[in-house]
């Protein structure tokens, strides 16, 4: 989903929708930044380390409460694509695991 949520949607569904972004935030995120652009980013930063954050979306472009980050190492010079398909593994793998902790806690929450 690349459009902006649009605020009044991020305000009625507070805390209630997430976002997973395939680089370490605060690094990698923001306007423009999405699928290949960040793998490219990454690999043009030379950086040790990337992997996905899950976050809860608010107003602002990848810049809400972080629920969980994994850590994915990478050799120098590795190819976007190559990064891509790394990350994406772990994104697999955590996504739904993470849906499912975050909404059995929120929703034990809200039946208080």
């Amino acid at each position: 989903f690349l459009a902006k949520i649009p605020e009044y949607l991020v305000n009625v569904y507070q805390d209630k929708i997430l976002n997973i972004h395939p680089a370490l935030l605060p690094a990698f995120g923001g306007i423009g930044m999405h699928g290949m652009y960040v793998h490219q980013a990454v690999s043009q930063a030379a950086v040790s380390v990337t992997g996905p954050t899950m976050h809860v979306v608010n107003e602002d472009y990848d810049a809400g409460r972080i629920i969980f980050q994994c850590r994915v190492p990478i050799a120098p010079k590795t190819p976007a694509d190559e990064i891509a398909q790394q990350v994406l593994r772990y994104e697999h793998k955590f996504y739904p695991y993470i849906i499912e902790r975050y909404f059995r806690r929120f929703c034990s929450k809200s039946d208080k």
